[in-house]
């Protein structure tokens, strides 16, 4: 049976992310616009931050419906959720899942950069790195902690992943390790996918190694926090995902301030 108020519950803790985010890309989109139109930029801004608004919450809405519908049926959970609109305790859900998204999300974010600064960064064409690096840190880290963190789980991990599995036992008639890796490694291509148009809408050029970068790097993002959310739950690999971003901060301030110092 659809539990409607899991349901509510996942998508109302994904609107703070997307309130606090979208406005950051809208600004950074607007430059871009205003650059070629400088009397557009005002009415950019309002138009793009709405319009985006608008899209991440008819796409959470839809995925957070998909994994309530479908997460269940293949033994995917969110146990801690659950517990909450249960009034069931708290703590036996959450406690297991607490060490090994720790685990994850540390080991994630290392290997991340180590992919990022000892093999892509330099690959990069300098404008397309200068100014998706400058987004990020512009973005601010509470807005990536829960955009990232809760609203790209909810959408790539409840929803995404929750539905190619479910599609895969369709297939085979058994929920296997083989429609769950397919599932997780499909929905992280798809996450990886999901950056390069907003890159290159702030002026990122297309060049393979934007598109390498970005797919190997989310690829790897999507494998840890998918088997977290496999594993362990939803929050599990929300915390993850968050801790990730935490991790990656300092790497990110060093490097702009010696960029910006060269």
């Amino acid at each position: 049976m659809f539990d409607f108020t899991l349901y509510a519950l996942l998508v109302a803790v994904s609107i703070p992310g997307i309130l606090i985010a979208i406005p950051s890309q809208a600004r950074q989109l607007a430059d871009v616009i205003a650059q070629q139109n400088p009397d557009s930029q005002a009415a950019s801004v309002n138009r793009l931050a709405i319009a985006q608004v608008i899209q991440s919450i008819l796409f959470v809405l839809a995925m957070a419906a998909v994994g309530t519908a479908l997460a269940p049926r293949i033994g995917f959970g969110a146990p801690f959720f659950v517990s909450l609109v249960s009034n069931s305790p708290i703590w036996p859900v959450l406690h297991p899942q607490l060490v090994p998204a720790m685990l994850g999300g540390t080991l994630g974010a290392l290997v991340h950069i180590l992919l990022y600064y000892a093999v892509f960064r330099s690959r990069i064409d300098e404008h397309t790195r200068s100014i998706t690096e400058r987004l990020r840190l512009q973005m601010g880290i509470t807005a990536r902690v829960l955009f990232g963190g809760i609203f790209e789980e909810i959408l790539f991990r409840w929803g995404i992943m929750s539905l190619l599995a479910w599609l895969g036992f369709l297939l085979m008639g058994v929920v296997t390790p083989l429609a769950i890796w397919s599932a997780m490694l499909l929905s992280g291509l798809l996450f990886g996918l999901s950056h390069i148009p907003g890159a290159l809408a702030i002026g990122a050029k297309k060049t393979p190694m934007l598109w390498i970068s970005a797919l190997v790097m989310n690829l790897w993002a999507s494998i840890v926090f998918g088997w977290l959310f496999w594993q362990y739950g939803l929050l599990s690999a929300m915390i993850g995902h968050a801790l990730f971003h935490l991790i990656w901060l300092p790497f990110e301030l060093h490097y702009s301030k010696r960029t910006s110092g060269s």
